[in-house]
């Protein structure tokens, strides 16, 4: 390599840095709206979860509430 072309090649990395850099900023950026998102899906999956569970807990009752009057116990 010639040393005269040195500052060029100096500049040409220069700006390939600053490139790279701004590139990975917006990954970034990406990657948190990811996580963010992410973690909201997680509370609507766990609140829908819990509220399935309940209607589950609810419809047991309601089919031993059933059987019982069905069925008596004497």
């Amino acid at each position: 390599m010639n040393p005269r072309d040195l500052p060029e090649v100096v500049a040409a990395l220069t700006m390939e840095t600053h490139e790279v850099r701004s590139e990975l900023q917006g990954i970034n950026g990406r990657i948190d709206r990811l996580e963010s998102q992410m973690q909201a899906t997680r509370e609507e999956n766990r609140e829908n979860t819990d509220h399935l569970l309940e209607h589950d807990d609810q419809l047991r009752h309601h089919a031993r509430h059933l059987n019982n009057l069905e069925a008596p116990q004497q």
